[in-house]
């Protein structure tokens, strides 16, 4: 079985294994989700019996058909959902026909009491007894749900478990046939290293591995072939090198000889080339000094060129400067003036601002006071809700007690009726009564606060304007000094522009005279490099006359 093959079974293993597990997942969920539903369901059927028991105790309280007719709407309710329960989970009908006589009994002595009030007792206990039978119903589908999402969980875990060790033992399956495989390659690829040609791969390998060995087989026998040919022309090699030094021997023979015969001129060559050289190097260093001598003329003339255009420059600023610091003095004479006007405006903005500050204070004072008067109304509020409270809890009592004494304390009904209305209408005034005394303790606080910050910001500004008041006296003294300095500044700058002038002058005669002599060194420089070719023209016969000889 090959690699390819191996893989495609590992992967299709896996889909499988996914496949089972999503599709245990899916039934799960399923399950889960219906027992979840019938206790959705449970739970609304015991949220509307709730609601009847409360529409019942309104009746009680309140004597209204209207809370009656809200009772047996509930009770339907929950009618309905028990057959919804019943219809979806045939398996637990008994316990919800059992849960709907309970609702029935329940129903009718509602129906009694609604007629009867003095029966007020046996409703209560029929009610009570309906609740235990629907929390029965709502904790057995809860458990049911949770057994069922735990049955999923183990289901899952196992086939999740069982998978992973067929895929393990499959994945090492595969491993160890290659690792054998890649084991009796290695084996003979190291034969093959050490030098025995002759070796070969034992075993049966399957797939690819098999193809592999018989190439690594094939790459033996043409390295063999190419090792029979090499030895070949090595033989061949050598033949021609003796035949080679044999003619070398007959060629040193005659070399010898023609040697001999130019020692001679050779000497003569070096005597006359050595004089060139001579010549070639003394001209050649008396161009270098030339064309050293001439570089240094052109900068000098370009660094003057380029101090002519500075001193150019450093006058037009210079008269640039002496105007503006005419202009300065003129501004700082205005800065001054206007320096004065500024420390008068800071003065009475501080004698203001003093006033604001009194002000400020004695508004804060006044809202503390209204803040304290804020609380002790809040105080007094606070003893009306408490009669109020212990008012409606007396009504209640009265009404219950009305309720269980029949006809005969049907007046008494009314009146505590009557008292509770009024007891509700107290809370409900002293409430809004407290929310807007609040909303002024509040807003009291918060004025309080502002003020503060407020009188503090005035005792800031105060300090500020008479700190700006002394900034401005000393702003005054420096304009007055100022001014006195640019004055003398513009003066000087005049005296510098004039100079400026002179040594703009003597910069560009200086230039003249330095172009002059760049031109002269640029001649001689010229000549001196016509000597130096017509030496090295000269040294180059002799080197060919020596060349020649030999």
């Amino acid at each position: 079985m090959g690699i390819k093959t191996r893989l495609y079974l590992l992967l299709a293993s896996v889909l499988v294994a996914l496949a089972a597990i999503v599709a245990a997942s899916w039934v799960g969920s399923a399950k889960v989700e219906h027992a979840l539903e019938l206790r959705a369901l449970a739970v609304d059927a015991n949220t509307e019996l709730l609601q009847a028991r409360r529409q019942e105790k309104n009746f009680l309280m309140r004597k209204e058909q209207q809370w009656a007719d809200k009772t047996r709407k509930h009770i339907a309710t929950v009618d309905s959902l028990l057959k919804r329960i019943a219809a979806a989970d045939p398996g637990n009908a008994a316990m919800c026909d059992k849960g709907r006589s309970t609702l029935s009994r329940y129903n009718a002595s509602l129906d009694e009491v609604f007629r009867v009030v003095a029966e007020t007792d046996a409703m209560i206990q029929a009610g009570r007894a309906v609740e235990p039978a629907l929390a029965d119903i709502r904790k057995a589908y809860e458990d049911k749900a949770d057994e069922l999402s735990d049955l999923v969980k183990t289901v899952n875990t196992v086939i999740e478990m069982g998978m992973g060790v067929l895929i393990t033992l499959f994945v090492l399956a595969v491993i160890s046939g290659i690792t054998r495989s890649l084991a009796v390659l290695q084996a003979f690829s190291r034969e093959v290293a050490a030098g025995r040609l002759d070796a070969t791969a034992q075993g049966n390998l399957p797939g690819e591995f098999g193809l592999l060995r018989d190439d690594l087989a094939a790459m033996v026998d043409r390295l063999k072939e190419t090792l029979t040919d090499s030895a070949a022309k090595g033989d061949e090699a050598r033949h021609q090198a003796e035949q080679a030094r044999a003619a070398m021997d007959a060629a040193t023979a005659r070399e010898q000889e023609v040697s001999a015969l130019v020692e001679t001129m050779r000497r003569v060559a070096g005597e006359a080339a050595a004089i060139a050289g001579d010549l070639t190097d003394a001209s050649q260093e008396l161009a270098a000094q030339t064309q050293q001598v001439s570089a240094g003329a052109e900068v000098q003339r370009a660094r003057m060129a380029e101090t002519a255009t500075a001193m150019d420059q450093m006058n037009a600023t210079v008269m640039e400067i002496a105007r503006n610091a005419t202009l300065a003095a003129d501004a700082s004479k205005s800065t001054r003036e206007e320096a004065q006007k500024g420390a008068q405006v800071v003065q009475t903005a501080g004698q203001s601002i003093s006033r604001v500050h009194e002000i400020a204070t004695r508004l804060r004072a006044d809202m503390q006071s209204l803040g304290r008067d804020a609380e002790s109304i809040g105080e007094v509020i606070n003893v009306i809700n408490e009669i109020a409270d212990q008012t409606n809890l007396l009504a209640l009592n009265a009404a219950i007690e009305a309720a269980r004494a029949g006809d005969a304390g049907r007046g008494f009904a009314v009146v505590a009726d009557e008292v509770r209305k009024l007891a509700e209408k107290t809370t409900n005034a002293t409430k809004e009564v407290e929310t807007r005394i609040s909303a002024i303790q509040t807003a009291a606080q918060r004025n309080v606060g502002n003020m503060d910050t407020a009188t503090q910001a005035v005792a800031d500004a105060t300090g500020l304007a008479e700190e700006s008041g002394g900034a401005l006296r000393r702003i005054v003294e420096f304009a007055d000094n100022t001014a006195g300095q640019v004055q003398s500044i513009a003066a000087a700058s005049e005296e510098q522009s004039a100079a400026s002038d002179q040594i703009s002058r003597a910069v560009t005669e200086v230039n003249d005279v330095a172009a002059e002599s760049a031109r002269g060194m640029e001649a001689a420089s010229e000549a001196v490099r016509a000597l130096a070719l017509m030496a090295e023209r000269l040294r180059a016969i002799i080197q060919q006359m020596g060349s020649g000889q030999r």
